[in-house]
């Protein structure tokens, strides 16, 4: 029964990736099926929800992707992230405070709920902080999914922006070569098949276990990195498969999205806040884009990846699109939400 109902919505997903390309809408299998699928929530058709298993079952898959990136030349390009990472972290945890404290001076919003929706942190550990600390966790989940549905909007336009001012090609480590030496042993037999997508399973499933952001997606780019660096035969799954996984995301995002999590919208109270919080955190990270760009040397477009206000698994499944370094940039998105996750408690320990 599980198994249709994850099949239903898949097929679902894959007719509104379908309409979106037909439409030329960008990131289609994304937008499409994200837009197509809240649609028919919000009209009333009953469909059912993701199970947790899809929403791990996909996060593997894209870190299978990116893990198969990583080789000799991505691992001397990581030399390079110490600088961005710090930048990137000192910027998410000011941005909860400064817009958290800017927003409930000038709005009736309470200050916990404020900083806590204004995080660009993990939408599971805030909800569970609005939770312990008395914050209002239905306002903080609609803040989350809100900025989050507006960012991947953006992105096409934002994108296509880069790409007309910053013609130039993406850096030669992110460019396939055949002259590159690849450090892992390439295998397609079935054995190397079950021991890669069990091995990345059970690494990701131990890693969502210990309450790792995006557990199974880090997870899985552990094992493929360990697999490199000790040669091991692994499966490197085919790059057309990557629009399957982006309508996978597209479905669990469409997933948390229906009449109950947008009636807030309809308060003014509400309304008010989440403009303002939505305009400092967009702005400030295109700010911060332009400080990795400008002080670290990565192409704008890698910048605006790490620095973009959105979730882990989808920002690093569009840099794969867009041939960037998913690698390094997943560490930025990874390297924020740790410093959140770790430090937020601690000050609403101490001072709240």
């Amino acid at each position: 029964m599980v198994f249709l109902e994850v099949l239903l919505l898949f097929a679902l997903g894959i007719i509104g990736s379908f309409l979106g390309k037909k439409i030329r809408l960008p990131a289609a299998p994304v937008l499409g099926s994200l837009i197509f699928l809240t649609t028919l929530r919000l009209i009333g058709v009953p469909l059912p929800n993701l199970p947790e298993a899809s929403a791990l079952i996909i996060q593997v898959a894209i870190g299978l992707m990116v893990g198969a990136r990583f080789n000799e030349e991505t691992s001397q390009s990581l030399e390079g992230i110490t600088k961005p990472a710090i930048i990137v972290s000192i910027w998410a945890l000011s941005l909860a405070f400064v817009s958290g404290y800017i927003i409930t001076s000038l709005t009736t919003l309470d200050l916990n709920t404020a900083i806590l929706s204004s995080s660009v942190g993990g939408l599971p550990e805030m909800t569970v902080l609005a939770v312990a600390t008395d914050a209002d966790p239905v306002v903080v989940i609609f803040f989350h999914i809100t900025r989050l549905i507006i960012t991947l909007m953006l992105f096409p336009v934002a994108l296509k922006w880069l790409k007309i001012k910053f013609p130039e090609p993406p850096p030669e480590q992110n460019q396939p070569k055949e002259k590159k030496k690849v450090s892992f042993k390439k295998n397609n037999s079935p054995g190397s098949i079950i021991f890669t997508v069990g091995g990345a399973a059970i690494v990701g499933f131990l890693s969502h276990l210990a309450q790792i952001p995006a557990g199974a997606l880090v997870g899985a780019i552990i094992f493929m990195v360990l697999s490199a660096r000790f040669r091991l035969p692994v499966f490197h799954p085919p790059h057309y498969l990557l629009s399957w996984f982006l309508i996978g995301i597209g479905v669990m995002i469409a997933d948390r999205v229906d009449a109950t999590t947008l009636a807030p919208l309809l308060s003014i109270e509400i309304f008010i806040p989440l403009i303002l919080s939505i305009i400092l955190i967009l702005g400030s990270s295109l700010f911060i884009a332009f400080l990795i760009h400008r002080f670290a040397g990565w192409d704008p477009i890698s910048a605006y990846l790490a620095a973009a206000p959105a979730g882990f698994t989808i920002m690093t499944a569009l840099a794969l699109q867009e041939n960037r370094n998913p690698v390094s940039i997943s560490l930025m998105h990874l390297s924020r939400l740790m410093v959140l996750k770790l430090i937020l408690p601690f000050v609403f320990m101490l001072l709240y």
